[in-house]
């Protein structure tokens, strides 16, 4: 669950995005902040500053968050519309799972029949040898 502004300041975000894709990870986002833009405050009461030492005002931009996922929300400051995120990523989750399960039970078959044909082989190779009575 990534919970973002949208803003990409790094760069590096599409490269990063294909990793967790081609691992299946399920990437799920929630838009915090307004248009309008927003101080980013620090623990000891300041903000955050840009290199020219000016305060930083961080605008959310949900454009950019809808290509990291086409369903991303936006999350009001006293937290509703979270809730309904965390629902679509339990959702996901539980998909996830599901599928590794049946990808691991579809897997076991090789174990039995490796044995089931080993006995065939050995079954075929004693009876040629028996003597007639």
């Amino acid at each position: 669950m990534l919970v973002s502004d949208g803003e990409d300041h790094a760069g590096g975000i599409d490269s990063a995005l294909a990793e967790l894709r081609r691992q299946g990870v399920a990437v799920l986002a929630a838009l915090a902040g307004t248009p309008a833009g927003g101080l980013m405050p620090l623990p000891d009461g300041t903000f955050i500053k840009g290199r020219d030492g000016a305060v930083v005002k961080s605008r959310a931009d949900l454009a950019s968050l809808k290509l990291i996922d086409p369903s991303a929300a936006p999350v009001n400051a006293d937290g509703s519309g979270l809730s309904e995120r965390m629902t679509q990523l339990r959702a996901a989750l539980r998909q996830t799972e599901q599928k590794q399960r049946r990808q691991r039970l579809a897997e076991r078959y090789a174990v039995p029949l490796s044995a089931a044909l080993l006995i065939s082989c050995l079954g075929m190779l004693l009876q040629g040898r028996r003597s007639k009575p």
